[in-house]
């Protein structure tokens, strides 16, 4: 029997010892691999206690992550991550573990270092953010030879995939936080210059309802960057919650409704209809619809599958405009096309996961790309207006 409790012991305390990730010489000033030294647990009940989720005994429950990414919600429950973390360093380390997606209604987390627990997520006011970033980033500080056991519990209505985790000196952590500002700053920057030369060309075109529509959809695309950035969030309403996701629900059908105002403006069609209602009526009517719904409260999984249903149904009111459009020999006609096509699958990609999941494009690298896109595009038909403009005058 001793011999039995002897061999149980070694077992659990083996795995405890393999689940641990060793803070190093060599790697405590970089973004430290994580792969094979995240634990994980589905509890679909919603039961378990965290005395009982971080406990040596309940370790044999867990499963063992190959990678450092998780997905998350879409069921009943939560999810239980367990890390261990070593300084095996004669100095002091001030990390950062990151779950890098702010698309999370609610984490706890647990340390054992101080015993504490730290509560966060979309449902919370952003003033209880770890800090003040997008992403849920846990400052962790290991004494000299100091190990500790952190146990996180998600849980998420919506399915969020390709959650990463990132354990991270604190120096790395300050890089990647002003390298995203800056790209941001580039991003919102172009943005602006775009909804400038568009606002000039709306008050000196007569007919500018091409531009208008761009206006639209330049302008709601960057409404969505700016609330997965959380920038809404942190400086417009920090203590409403439940308002910021009413707003980002209503977001994606806003910027269905513009961009199939951007198709219907920039592919001119050879027979317009008249009399009866237009497709894009019918479109906006749904859209606006929709709109209605998502501030009510309803099942937010029938919501996701009537938004795709949406999306699917604007994909095919391009191919429709594209099809009747009546300059389909121009170059410019080719080239619109194909942006067209590339900012409706980039704003709408994440709705149809884990298809759209990888490890390169985000949900907000995807929206980027549609509003570095569509603000360029903006931008070149300004400059080819001035130019034109230049020519004709000097003619």
């Amino acid at each position: 029997m001793k011999r039995i409790a002897l061999i149980s012991l070694l077992i659990t305390t083996s795995l405890t010892v393999c689940s641990s990730i060793i803070v190093t010489e060599s790697n405590c000033d970089k973004l430290i691999d994580l792969a094979e030294n995240i634990f994980t647990y589905d509890d679909s009940a919603d039961t378990l206690s965290f005395a009982q989720a971080s406990s040596a005994d309940f370790f044999r429950n867990y499963t063992q992550l190959a990678n450092n990414t998780i997905t998350i919600g879409g069921q009943p429950g939560s999810k239980w991550i367990l890390i261990d973390i070593s300084n095996s360093t004669t100095h002091y380390q001030n990390l950062y573990l990151s779950l890098v997606n702010p698309i999370i209604d609610e984490i706890v987390m647990f340390s054992s270092l101080d015993s504490s627990y730290y509560n966060t997520g979309l449902n919370y006011p952003f003033s209880q953010r770890p800090d003040n970033s997008k992403n849920y980033n846990f400052n962790i500080r290991l004494n000299p030879r100091q190990s500790g056991r952190f146990c996180i519990k998600i849980s998420s209505q919506q399915h969020v995939s390709n959650v990463r985790i990132e354990l991270k000196s604190a120096k790395e952590h300050l890089n990647y936080y002003y390298s995203h500002q800056t790209l941001n700053g580039i991003m919102y920057g172009l943005a602006i210059a775009a909804i400038i030369v568009l606002l000039m060309l709306i008050a000196t075109e007569s007919d500018n309802k091409q531009y208008f529509s761009n206006l639209a959809l330049i302008i709601s695309i960057t409404l969505m960057l700016l609330w997965f950035d959380m920038t809404i969030y942190k400086f417009v309403i920090p203590d409403s919650p439940a308002l910021n996701s009413a707003i980002g629900r209503l977001l994606m059908p806003l910027t269905m409704i513009a961009f199939a105002a951007f198709a219907v403006n920039n592919f001119k069609q050879k027979k317009p209809r008249t009399g009866k209602k237009s497709p894009f009526a019918i479109h906006a009517y749904i859209g606006l619809a929709l709109m209605l719904l998502s501030v009510l409260s309803f099942d937010l999984g029938l919501y996701r599958l009537i938004l795709r249903v949406y999306i699917l149904l604007t994909a095919a009111f391009l191919v429709m405009c594209i099809a009747g459009c009546a300059d389909k020999q121009t170059t410019q006609f080719k080239i619109t096309s194909l942006l067209a096509i590339v900012i409706l699958s980039a704003v709408s990609l994440s709705y149809f996961a884990p298809i759209a999941s990888t490890h390169i494009f985000t949900d907000e690298h995807q929206i980027k790309i549609a509003l570095f896109i569509i603000a360029i595009l903006s931008i070149y038909k300004f400059a080819l207006k001035f130019v034109n403009s230049r020519i004709e005058y000097y003619d």
